[in-house]
């Protein structure tokens, strides 16, 4: 990425046209994401080198290009066709988007004009470059930095509770952000400004009503940037310069997530595994921190764990959380795929943490294992897959993740699992 500049055109690629376009690429490991200085700043947004179509992450680059946008610009992609997208896939995305007003002011070839004179296409004919005018609704919510901070709480974790409210006001000592409280009253959270939703008798106890609490959340949320969790939740003095760094043009989103008692990190940010599109229990993928291999060719790629999520408020506030869903129901994958319905992608802040106080599991409810590596290191890994791969070696388990080998599931754990 260049030094942030005056040009209003951006070209992703290598190799601009001009002088008058900077030049960018983006990165998977940087969770396909601009420095905020980039964010609304172009009216111009290329991204013709290449064929967009080959892009395994296609929706992920596409949600980013859209926020280099301000108020209005035009983006310009060429896309072929192949078994996982095409032209049609990008219009409906951009088309579709809650937010957005697009036009096309361009496009070659015509798919019309070549059909109606029924000329026969080559493979290259397919590849479309379409140029889209984009209009951003509402901007101005992708530029307020001012929070509502919730937390969801029974009241049996009062230390928590109160931890959370001093992690908030250490960062903020002048109490310009709004502390929020679903959960019983208490006097320790007093000295630090908390507020209370109403009506806490309508909820069931023993249905743990827990999304008709976060709607409730959402109805009493004074601030553009939401942070809803559990009582288990703290954050870090990296917080708020984090998302400095990050940028506030987001819709919905995590933060890197750190299991307090044994500096582990924390599964917020997941990938669904073998059955999509389904809310039947099943093996989930973490979305590493330093890696994304989450593939858009899915229709459901990723989803946030419910335990803490960030949105903006007026972006929320039009999908909602299901109240039809209670607590372990996999609310937090249906709120997900809901906000991918109306292509917005989850996305992940990678420079601001927060600590839970929960213990570290996998999606089984597996124990991180701790060991020590060739170089005295430390190596951190999930002890299913460690046992899995055990089987695997003698062959109970041939077809384990039918795209791995032995050695491609060796190389796996070696350089992705054995360094988180």
């Amino acid at each position: 990425m260049q030094p942030f500049s005056e040009k209003t055109r951006i070209y992703l690629g290598k190799k601009a046209p001009d002088d008058s376009y900077d030049i960018a690429t983006l990165s998977r490991n940087d969770l396909f994401r601009f420095p905020a200085s980039h964010h609304q700043k172009y009216k111009i947004v290329d991204a013709t080198e290449d064929d967009f179509s080959t892009h395994l992450n296609w929706r992920h680059e596409l949600d980013e290009m859209v926020r280099l946008i301000g108020e209005e610009g035009l983006l310009k992609i060429r896309c072929g066709q192949n078994v996982n997208m095409n032209i049609l896939s990008v219009k409906n995305f951009l088309g579709r988007r809650l937010g957005l007003e697009v036009t096309i002011v361009d496009e070659s070839p015509l798919w019309a004009k070549k059909f109606s004179a029924k000329e026969k296409w080559s493979k290259e004919e397919y590849i479309t470059t379409t140029t889209f005018r984009i209009k951003r609704k509402n901007l101005e919510i992708y530029r307020d930095k001012s929070w509502s901070f919730a937390v969801l709480t029974t009241g049996k974790r009062i230390e928590n509770v109160v931890r959370f409210c001093a992690s908030i006001r250490k960062l903020d000592p002048n109490n310009q952000h709004q502390i929020l409280i679903c959960g019983p009253y208490n006097d320790s959270y007093q000295q630090y400004g908390a507020e209370y939703t109403p009506n806490l008798e309508q909820y069931r106890d023993d249905y743990a009503e827990i999304c008709a609490k976060k709607n409730s959340i959402i109805d009493h949320a004074k601030n553009q940037n939401l942070l809803i969790c559990h009582d288990r939740y703290f954050l870090t003095e990296n917080f708020f310069e984090g998302f400095e760094k990050y940028g506030y043009d987001f819709d919905f989103l995590s933060v890197d997530t750190i299991e307090e008692s044994t500096n582990a990190w924390f599964q917020h940010y997941v990938k669904l595994g073998y059955i999509k599109h389904s809310f039947r229990w099943h093996k989930e993928w973490y979305c590493f921190k330093d890696k994304n291999f989450v593939r858009d060719n899915e229709l459901y790629p990723v989803f946030i764990n419910g335990g803490l999520n960030i949105f903006k408020r007026d972006v929320v506030k039009q999908i909602r959380y299901n109240p039809c869903f209670f607590w372990y129901q996999v609310e937090d994958v249906e709120l997900s795929m809901e906000f991918m319905k109306h292509h917005l992608i989850p996305r992940s802040n990678m420079f601001s943490t927060v600590l839970t106080a929960k213990r570290n599991r996998d999606a089984f409810g597996i124990n991180i294992e701790t060991y020590e590596d060739v170089n005295g290191g430390e190596i951190r890994v999930p002890r299913k897959k460690l046992s899995r791969y055990k089987r695997l070696r003698r062959g109970v388990f041939k077809k384990f993740y039918h795209f791995l080998t032995n050695k491609k599931l060796l190389d796996y754990l070696e350089k992705e699992v054995l360094r988180m």
